[in-house]
């Protein structure tokens, strides 16, 4: 929901950025006509404002995106340590370290327990 409502006001901003530009140049040619120059300036007014709520809109979104669905640090570099099954043997472990992180016991208590 966060994201949909994020994209939609992304679309807005632009098309928004976009009418007032084209208001501006509006505005520029209509200089010698002060009544609707002022008209298209009230016009651009309300389109900056509205373009501000979007601008808003988004910057909550990115807000609660973060909140909502980012991992925070501790559980990614907690997830990173957490190693698959690899279902490796015995004599396929390289070294002691691994197999003590593995099964807390080094190559040599694992060979004496399985008598190999």
């Amino acid at each position: 929901m966060v994201q949909h409502v994020w994209a939609r006001c992304t679309i807005s901003v632009t098309r928004f950025l976009y009418i007032i530009g084209y208001a501006v140049i509006l505005c520029q040619l209509f200089a010698h006509q002060p009544a609707l120059r002022q008209s298209l300036q009230h016009f651009v007014d309300l389109l900056s404002a509205q373009t501000a709520c979007f601008v808003q809109n988004i910057q909550y979104c990115q807000a609660s995106n973060h909140l909502l669905y980012d991992i925070p640090d501790k559980e990614w570099n907690y997830k990173q340590e957490l190693c698959p099954c690899q279902h490796l043997l015995i004599f396929k472990i390289p070294d002691d370290m691994t197999a003590y992180k593995m099964t807390s016991y080094n190559i040599s208590q694992l060979w004496r327990m399985y008598r190999m």
